[in-house]
């Protein structure tokens, strides 16, 4: 479970981000913590978020510096919270813009920046991504070193090119903290929030957001502002952005003609697990129901199939070949026409496939099996064609 420590009492608290969040005995224990530690997933009750503000510029250990275009405003002192680390973990934000802008920095906090309780540190350099949630995309990624200039108590990297951001897509900035600290139970406010975004959700990896991981993977657990107001900006704090607002506004949308077109089904996430139909059985379409390992994002146009897959907990250091799925008409597959995915230690992996579309197929799925073995061994769920 992971832990957190109270920086006066030196006290371990077990953490409370489990599935336990919605039952009374933990919001009763969050409010004990609240109060012994000035932090947890409640605000305090005096808090008043419809009137505090905060200057748009910070000083960081005697240099002032200005802030404005971050996405998260977090101040050296008057944060909240404290420094802290039990492990590796993958933690960010979800986000929307509210209007067309482009992300040119990607950054990392400092705890040598703040003045917040147990900041001195080795700083590590870390990984910090931009994903496009909706399109289920890695957009942008940096390392960000010790020696990279900072900004308030956020250390930043330039990207190699501005990424602008369409008002559609959901988009998240995450890092892998390594041996570094994060601020665990801040206390910010809706206006550290920058105007030009919408602060959707705390992000993490794994059940609760409590798996750890020493690689980047595309987030898949979500603490929403809907559900849990300023609890979810006040999780964790990791990650941040520097942003610009754009000129010429993002769009995704094709341009029509006088021509109709149907637009074949794209980018589908489906889950990818062992309690799917074996391999070659292209008639049962049963749904995921056991623990994924991993996920495939199935995209279809007019004239292909392909499929990005990514396996988070499969078998470590193994190798494995790619069944492109096509129904009717190319399923069963005689042999992998998808090439291979080879998994790390930690059984890891991701390939990317594509075949061509079968004439009159109108489901499709993923299977990865151990050459020769004849069986598969993780199956994708299935999307349909026009669906």
């Amino acid at each position: 479970m992971r832990r957190r420590r109270s920086p006066g009492a030196e006290i371990q608290i077990k953490e409370l981000r489990s599935v336990a969040f919605g039952s009374v005995a933990a919001a009763l224990v969050l409010a004990v913590l609240v109060a012994g530690c000035g932090g947890g997933q409640s605000a305090p009750p005096s808090r008043t978020v419809t009137t505090k503000t905060r200057a748009a510029s910070t000083t960081t250990n005697g240099a002032s510096t200005t802030t404005s275009n971050v996405a998260l405003t977090v101040p050296a002192s008057g944060s909240g919270g404290f420094n802290y680390t039990q492990g590796s973990y993958l933690e960010g934000f979800e986000f929307t813009a509210k209007r067309a802008i482009s992300v040119t920095k990607l950054g990392a906090y400092d705890s040598n920046l703040s003045r917040l309780p147990n900041g001195s540190e080795t700083f590590a350099p870390v990984p910090v991504a931009l994903y496009d949630m909706s399109a289920h995309k890695l957009l942008g990624s940096v390392t960000v070193r010790p020696g990279a200039p900072a900004t308030g108590v956020y250390r930043y990297v330039a990207l190699s090119s501005p990424i602008t951001l369409n008002t559609t897509d959901k988009y998240a900035v995450a890092w892998v903290s390594l041996s570094n600290y994060y601020i665990a139970s801040p206390t910010l406010v809706a206006s550290d929030v920058n105007p030009a975004i919408t602060y959707v959700a705390m992000v993490g990896n794994g059940p609760g957001g409590l798996t750890m991981t020493t690689t980047m993977v595309e987030p898949n657990w979500f603490y929403t502002a809907s559900a849990n107001g300023l609890h979810a900006l006040n999780y964790d704090l990791g990650p941040n952005f520097m942003l610009s607002t754009s000129t010429t506004p993002s769009t995704s949308t094709t341009t029509s003609s006088s021509t109709t077109t149907t637009v074949p089904r794209s980018g589908q996430k489906v889950a990818l697990g062992t309690n799917s139909p074996a391999q070659g059985d292209c008639t049962t379409n049963t749904r995921e129901a056991a623990t994924s390992v991993g996920y495939v994002v199935l995209s279809l146009t007019s004239s292909s199939f392909q499929a990005e897959i990514q396996l988070q907990n499969g078998l470590p250091n193994t190798t494995y070949e790619v069944f492109m799925q096509q129904v009717p008409g190319s399923c069963p597959q005689e042999t992998a026409n998808g090439g291979t995915l080879t998994s790390d230690s930690t059984g890891h992996g991701s390939a990317t496939a594509t075949v061509p579309r079968v004439n009159g197929a109108t489901t499709y799925f993923v299977q990865l099996g151990a050459p020769g073995s004849g069986a598969a061994t993780y199956t994708s769920d299935r999307i349909s064609a026009g669906s």
